[in-house]
């Protein structure tokens, strides 16, 4: 009983904990959650969870390279607390918490198997609606690292959330200039490729967000423009972002059309779309040279 009470503190007091290491990661979260209605007690999840539940499953809740809050030895640690951080609505600074971010803890008692628990900040409905991670979506999920690689998961009950540290701005901060022969090295049919390949367009992905960023801080810290005429620019400068992304979108899809049905036609589209990024990205970079 004790024990249980330590951990149900543990889960909620969130804003108690500190992290002391900023990663990115490409983080890929698929999340099931039972909506039986005796699966919960006075509106909150039970600890124990019920042998009788029925799952929803909301896939893709994050695809994307992810800011990551950890503990500095985490992976090596008996506890650790980890915060994922979903990519932002905006491309500048707010305080919008429409977007999904997940806790993980890692808890170890008296040389027992370890805990592995993930919360997050949805409500009922799998909505980003909570500025917290208030929703403990249980206790008893498992854990496994890639044998070779810097790959982690943590998954069990319809819930599969992988960080993989080996795609990320901070391994390939110029990812349009890089070769990525290695990285498809493994891939050795076209369901690999195409996996790789997205894996790769978050990376870019990433990469656009950050320069998006940085030109309007850019456009923002001209002292020499009237606020109307900052805000203007701005403006438009998300309107071109906006268009590019709606014809890269629709070039995805023609291309994968060409290609007729089956991975060929996923493959094809995807590298289209992926050698836009890199021209994009280069069209942004132009501003900063």
């Amino acid at each position: 009983m004790t024990k249980i009470l330590f951990v149900i503190a543990f889960l909620t007091s969130f804003t108690a904990f500190a992290t002391d290491v900023r990663e990115e990661a490409f983080v890929d979260i698929d999340i099931a959650w039972c909506m039986q209605p005796g699966c919960f007690e006075d509106g909150l999840w039970r600890i124990h969870r019920s042998p009788n539940c029925k799952y929803e499953r909301r896939s893709a809740v994050i695809r994307a390279v992810c800011e990551i809050a950890s503990d500095k030895d985490w992976r090596t640690a008996d506890d650790w607390t980890m915060i994922v951080w979903g990519p932002t609505p905006s491309y500048e600074e707010n305080d919008s918490d429409k977007y999904h971010f997940f806790y993980l803890h890692k808890m170890t008692f008296d040389g027992e198997p370890p805990i592995y628990s993930i919360s997050w900040n949805a409500n009922f409905k799998g909505e980003p609606v909570y500025s917290k991670a208030q929703w403990n979506l249980g206790e008893d999920y498992t854990y496994s690292k890639h044998p070779e690689k810097d790959i982690h998961t943590i998954e069990g009950h319809g819930s599969t959330i992988v960080l993989n540290f080996e795609c990320s701005l901070v391994k390939y901060p110029e990812p349009e200039t890089t070769s990525w022969n290695d990285y498809y090295k493994d891939a050795y049919s076209n369901y690999d490729m195409v996996f790789r390949t997205a894996e790769l367009i978050a990376l870019q992905k990433a990469r656009i967000r950050q320069l998006m960023k940085l030109k309007i801080e850019q456009i923002r810290d001209n002292d020499y423009r009237a606020e109307e005429s900052i805000e203007t620019l701005v403006e438009n400068a998300i309107k071109v972002q906006d268009a590019w992304e709606n014809y890269a979108s629709a070039r995805w899809h023609e291309v994968a059309a060409a290609y007729g049905r089956g991975s060929g036609a996923s493959l094809g589209g995807s590298t289209a779309y992926f050698d836009l990024q890199v021209e994009r990205i280069k069209d942004l970079l132009v501003v900063y040279k």
